[in-house]
């Protein structure tokens, strides 16, 4: 959580006209990362977006924005063509337990929409949207060849060119 919020934090500095979206999988997770990100980012506005919750604002918004959804919910958004939350507002997009992209959840369908969304606008004017995958538990395989196999397909899946991991310490 403090990883997400650090790396916002720093893109929303860096890119004050783009939005910043935190994906995480349950309505839980977008009441706690909502919380750290208005401590984490007192400058922004934090819009909370689950399947109970009303729609995000319809127009513009001033200054920094943070949202934080349920990737159903912010799939719904998407499908209603609200061009204020497309590809092209963030600057910074977070898969929170990225391992969900992996599978037929809507985790995914987002990560190939944002890959097509490169794909046909890289090479115009638009900047390329910032991609962070989180994850604590990224693979049940416990074989280096499986793990690596899973790991490059979560690079292909989210366009992913560098990968950190902790070290021991």
């Amino acid at each position: 959580t403090i990883v997400a919020a650090a790396m916002v934090k720093t893109c929303l500095e860096q890119n004050p006209n783009r939005a910043a979206l935190m994906l995480v999988p349950t309505q839980d997770l977008v009441d706690q990362q909502s919380k750290v990100l208005e401590v984490w980012c007192r400058d922004a506005q934090v819009f909370r977006f689950t399947g109970g919750l009303a729609d995000p604002p319809k127009e513009d918004v001033e200054g920094q924005v943070c949202v934080v959804s349920t990737p159903q919910a912010f799939l719904t958004l998407q499908k209603r063509k609200n061009h204020v939350f497309g590809w092209h507002a963030f600057g910074i997009v977070v898969f929170d337990e990225v391992h969900h992209v992996l599978k037929e959840h809507p985790y995914r369908h987002l990560a190939l929409g944002l890959k097509r969304w490169h794909e046909r606008h890289m090479d115009q004017s638009h900047q390329p949207v910032q991609i962070l995958g989180l994850s604590a538990s990224l693979t049940y395989n416990i074989t280096e060849s499986k793990v690596r196999e899973t790991l490059n397909r979560l690079c292909w899946e989210l366009n992913i060119e560098k990968m950190v991991s902790p070290s021991q310490e």
